[in-house]
């Protein structure tokens, strides 16, 4: 069975069976139009791409009293055919009648764009990220589809488990407790993989939600669920590459919208080679155009026509789910001429949309240069922010080693210092853990007091702080990405217990879940400490100080790395905090005087409220 047929929720995809009339080869057959619909008022210009059989025989125009067929592509593979067309500003919502010779052929549809605006994402926000097959099941019916490979399986650990849009639309009330206010969901488009579909990075469709997730009303509604409870909504997507089941691998429009090699090239995984001034072309070819892995092919974004396509996709999911921010998987791996390209149009339609990417690598440089930054000849790749892993290494090595003179909390120190190279480092997405990495429980060997430790820093520091799921709740898996990426308990029908309520979770993880809401209820009630300032203080004696401003607010923190307890003369932090202060505990109705000293645990902290 074709991939179109078999797929129940591209009803959306399809129009019909549409026919071109073609007298000397009898009737050529249009199965996929996209994008499925567009808005009107959006862009001047469309393509609309199709597919079929024969399309070269089709003589195609376009009925309408404003809307031009400016011109017609015809791909290598004439199965593959794409429409030019220019709508005017003036142009309302309606059906572009699309013929062949004159006969009208399929009516394609402009709808009215929303009203909506992309909610803000700052760095008082509290983001979140979910892999939505992990988090909850909350529509069974949709866990096996006829026509779907990769059958459900909750004892594989790479395997299908279940969970859904519905699942993460049905736990609103354990979010907005928890005190999230930024949703990031691992990719929900089409994965019809033979193996390991459940995590989303191998796309088989980009117009097309997975049914097994859901379908597209349902994610849009999960987006206006959140936008009502003022949380935004972030895509994760793909640009770097597809899955190896999707259609173009078995009928490519052109054999030059992949990066195709003699023999199986991999990435050599090193964005490093980018602006490495003795790297060779050898090695910065293989990093942009290897396969990332076997099964998903490398897109080769400088043919014009498949990055006109990933545009316009990009495009059509913002303004269809209503969505705050994207985050851009890979990053450095599409070509960067492309990607400034596109993150530049997003912003002049979108100027508020939140636009992050990841960027794996070692070293403050290489993470800096895909970042708004003050590098002397840097690209500007009109991002907002990305991924912070320098700070996420400065702090699994500052909570597994002892102090010196650049080691543990001087990691911390040193890598906030490298904050120079940066235009707006207050907008790098941090993290301790996520869906590529161990968890962060795991990290420390079980010990509590880091795993606050860890969180403390993470959610006081600069930056967009993001929490895994169940990080909130102690999972502690490493190693094995099907491990790490594990279920919420109580997340499907015959689990034992449930962390969804507070009833369900062990002591332990009711101190875990309480300690972060208390975190993340102060960012909400301070937005201006978090969006405002940060001061520290070279660490001494194991004890390394820092204060956020906002205002008239004013918060401190305070970590003892040494082995034994500090007390801390708080005279030596005068310029910012005066003799006549008080600091009240965060966590406890305990109120200090700054003109006398402060004890601090050994391996604790503190942080406390200045007044």
């Amino acid at each position: 069975m074709g991939m179109i047929t078999r797929n129940i929720n591209f009803t959306f995809l399809l129009i019909g069976v549409l026919f071109c009339t073609n007298l000397a080869q009898g009737k050529s057959r249009i199965d996929r139009i996209e994008p499925p619909f567009w808005y009107a008022d959006l862009t001047d210009s469309l393509t609309v791409y199709v597919h079929g059989s024969g399309l070269d025989k089709c003589v195609f125009d376009v009925k309408d009293d404003q809307v031009r067929l400016a011109s017609v592509h015809l791909f290598p593979n004439t199965n593959y055919a794409a429409l030019n067309l220019v709508i005017p500003s003036s142009r309302k919502a309606g059906k572009i009648n699309i013929t062949d010779r004159g006969k009208s052929i399929f009516l394609y549809e402009l709808k009215a764009r929303s009203a909506f605006e992309p909610l803000p994402i700052t760095s008082s926000d509290n983001m979140y990220l979910i892999t939505p097959d992990r988090f909850a099941n909350g529509n069974p019916a949709n866990d096996q589809l006829p026509g779907y490979w990769d059958s459900l399986n909750r004892s594989k650990p790479k395997g299908r488990h279940g969970g859904d849009i519905q699942g993460i639309a049905s736990h609103l009330d354990y979010l907005t407790d928890l005190g999230v206010t930024s949703v990031w969901i691992n990719p929900l488009v089409e994965n019809n993989q033979h193996i390991e579909s459940y995590h989303g990075y191998a796309a088989t469709n980009l117009y097309a939600i997975d049914p097994r997730f859901g379908s597209l009303k349902e994610y849009v509604d999960l987006s206006d669920s959140f936008r009502s409870h003022r949380i935004s909504l972030v895509m994760d997507v793909v640009f770097n590459h597809i899955g190896s089941d999707h259609l173009w691998m078995r009928d490519l429009p052109d054999s030059n919208w992949i990066n195709f090699h003699d023999t199986f090239t991999q990435t050599n995984y090193r964005a490093v080679t980018f602006i490495d001034p003795y790297a060779s072309e050898k090695d910065r070819n293989r990093f942009s155009d290897g396969w990332f892995v076997r099964t998903m092919p490398d897109l080769n974004q400088r043919d014009p026509w498949l990055a006109n396509y990933l545009t316009q996709n990009m495009i059509w999911w913002i303004e269809t789910a209503h969505l705050s921010g994207i985050r851009i998987d890979t990053y450095g791996y599409p070509d960067n001429a492309f990607m400034r390209q596109l993150n530049n149009q997003l912003k002049g339609l979108f100027p508020n949309l939140f636009i992050f990417g990841e960027v794996w690598e070692v070293g403050d440089p290489t993470q800096a240069y895909y970042s708004p930054n003050k590098l002397p000849g840097a690209l500007d790749q009109h991002l907002d922010g990305i991924t912070d892993f320098q700070l996420y290494f400065a702090i699994q090595k500052w909570l597994r080693e002892e102090e010196g003179w650049s080691e543990g909390l001087g990691r911390l120190y040193y890598t906030l210092a490298s904050d120079a190279l940066y235009t707006n480092p207050e907008h790098l997405v941090t993290f301790v853990d996520n869906h590529d990495q161990d968890r962060f429980l795991g990290q420390v060997n079980g010990d509590l007091m880091k795993w606050k430790s860890g969180l403390l820093f993470l959610l006081t520091t600069r930056g967009i702080p993001c929490v895994y799921y169940g990080t909130e709740l102690l999972f502690k898996e490493v190693g094995d990405h099907g491990l790490l990426r594990q279920d919420m308990p109580g997340g499907w029908t015959d689990d034992t217990r449930s962390t969804f309520s507070a009833e369900g979770r062990s002591s332990a993880e009711r101190e875990a879940y309480d300690f972060l809401q208390t975190l993340f209820k102060l960012r909400i009630n301070h937005p201006n400490l978090f969006e405002g300032e940060l001061l520290h203080f070279v660490p001494e004696h194991g004890v390394y100080t820092y204060f956020r401003t906002g205002g008239e607010e004013k918060l401190v923190v305070m970590f003892n790395n040494s082995d034994s307890d500090r007390q801390v003369d708080l005279s030596a932090y005068r310029e910012v905090l005066p003799s006549d202060a008080q600091i009240q505990d965060v966590f406890r109705e305990t109120n200090y005087k700054a003109h006398q000293p402060l004890t601090i645990k050994s391996k604790g902290f503190f942080v406390g409220m200045v007044k």
